[in-house]
């Protein structure tokens, strides 16, 4: 399953915008659609939209303008002819029979039929919290359960009691000589614990106790309990393992390991409690995990935006409360983040706003001399030698444009 095209009528601050969805250029590359833009310019409304066609319980229902065939989403799918089409109460007018079937077990709470691809969605604000285990006992909630809802926290009870069970099982197949069966248990918790290890640059490893029972978690030497975790590690562990979790239980309709499986992955400023270093790890290490995923993210983070290659970048842009999409590119992992910056979020100043206010000022008065205009040097030597006093960076600035302004009047300025 790949979403091809998304066509909003209507829908949050669109009027009406259509979305395609190129796929990547690199086999083995999990296919990527970044949404960058000005708080408003609707990255989030995509993101809603999209998982609105899975699940028709779906919040994107408050961001229709009307109630009647004025506002409308259409999406389509490569597996089948067809498109998708639903207006404000979420019922389908038309839909492809799979994305029909993936609504019904959304709708039934049904985790018996047999899938070949999934949906998820996760926010940066997701969390995770130490829980009592009472026992080993298998997890009854359904692996689809809230798998499109951005904003709930992760299930802590349930998220550890898998951890729980899936040690219990490695150390009893173990013990009973079936280490074929150990290993593979083994491996899907080494998932979650390598993609995050990637990610913050720790070694994560969850930690197992019988007495009493319970899951915990080890960075680097240090055992912890995950309430004293930093939020952003709560928050990429949260969100990773839960998806890892919901992979490993899901009924698939073929035997294929769970980095190859097919699925959509709707990820919403997941950068938010992270470290610059850790925004610029978590797209790399989820593109290679997850081969054949795709992955539609909304971030106002040049870290991430600058941090893969074969990806598409969607620049939104805001005039008068109405969201268009301005620019459709390709990502770029050897782009500077000077060079994101300008290009992606249109901020070409890289001081903070006094000192590029004085700047300003600074090149004004600059190009007055280069003019001839010679009465205001004294202003200008005052205002270099204030600039020149908030760091070694700026005064090298300063010194370079003094010393070219030299050499062109052939006056001498002083500091």
């Amino acid at each position: 399953m790949r979403i091809t095209l998304m066509e909003l009528q209507n829908i949050g601050p669109f009027e009406h915008q259509v979305f395609k969805f190129n796929p990547v250029k690199t086999a083995d590359n999990a296919e990527i659609h970044i949404f960058s833009g000005v708080n408003g310019s609707g990255k989030s409304t995509v993101l809603y939209a999209l998982a609105s066609a899975f699940d028709p319980f779906s919040s994107v229902r408050k961001r229709f303008r009307f109630a009647d065939s004025r506002s409308r989403i259409r999406i389509q799918n490569s597996d089948e002819p067809g498109e998708l089409i639903l207006p404000h109460d979420l019922k389908h007018i038309s839909s492809p029979q799979k994305i029909t079937t993936y609504r019904n077990i959304i709708s039934n709470n049904d985790s018996d039929i047999a899938l070949d691809f999934a949906v998820f969605a996760y926010s940066g604000s997701r969390t995770l919290s130490s829980v009592n285990l009472q026992a080993i006992q298998e997890v009854q909630a359904s692996p689809l359960y809230d798998s499109l809802n951005f904003q709930n926290p992760v299930n802590s009870q349930v998220l550890l009691q898998w951890v729980a069970n899936t040690k219990a099982k490695a150390a009893f197949a173990s013990q009973e000589g079936d280490h074929r069966r150990a290993e593979r248990y083994r491996a899907s918790l080494a998932r979650t614990e390598n993609a995050v290890s990637e990610i913050v640059g720790h070694n994560v490893r969850f930690t197992f106790h019988y007495e009493p029972l319970a899951v915990g978690i080890k960075i680097n030497d240090e055992e912890l309990e995950f309430d004293v975790l930093p939020d952003g590690l709560k928050s990429v562990i949260s969100w990773i393992a839960d998806l890892l979790m919901r992979l490993e239980r899901i009924k698939w309709a073929d035997d294929r390991d769970v980095p190859d499986r097919n699925f959509i992955l709707l990820l919403d400023e997941i950068e938010i409690h992270l470290h610059p270093a850790w925004q610029r790890k978590i797209l790399p290490a989820v593109q290679k995990l997850f081969k054949n995923a795709q992955i539609f993210i909304a971030t106002h983070s040049p870290f991430v935006v600058g941090s893969v290659s074969d990806a598409w970048v969607y620049r939104l842009s805001l005039s008068d409360g109405k969201a268009t999409l301005s620019e459709v590119t390709e990502a770029g992992a050897g782009s500077s983040y000077p060079t994101v910056l300008d290009e992606i979020f249109g901020i070409n100043e890289y001081f903070d706003v006094e000192t590029e206010r004085d700047f300003a000022q600074f090149y004004q008065i600059r190009e007055e001399i280069l003019s001839g205009n010679t009465a205001h040097i004294s202003e200008f030597s005052e205002l270099g030698r204030n600039l020149a006093l908030k760091s070694v960076e700026v005064r090298d600035i300063v010194g370079r444009e003094l010393r070219q302004l030299q050499r062109v009047t052939g006056k001498e300025i002083r500091l």
